[in-house]
């Protein structure tokens, strides 16, 4: 969090992290294993800065930085980065 302050503060709307809770098959009780643990989301408020937050982590002193620490917390290989679009239903 504290890379992500450094580097998104004043650039996200919103930064969170989700901490997945493992599933439990309700027939046997077990665990199922899990590919992730975390997801994490940047929101912003439109493409222009989403656009400008990526080409300043992107710079080289920020990309070792950030680069550094995920390799001392997380298995960089299995990061996965998406965009999505959201959309919200509304239900009477």
């Amino acid at each position: 969090a504290k890379i992500g302050e450094k580097y998104l503060k004043g650039r996200v709307e919103r930064y969170l992290r989700r901490y997945l809770t493992p599933l439990v098959d309700p027939t046997y009780g077990v665990e199922e294993e899990q590919p992730y643990d975390i997801v994490m989301e940047l929101w912003f408020a439109d493409e222009e800065a989403y656009r400008d937050t990526m080409a300043h982590i992107t710079t080289p002193e920020a990309s070792a930085e950030i680069i550094a620490d995920e390799e001392y917390l997380f298995d960089r290989s299995a990061n996965r980065f998406f965009t999505v679009t959201e959309t919200e239903s509304e239900f009477a």
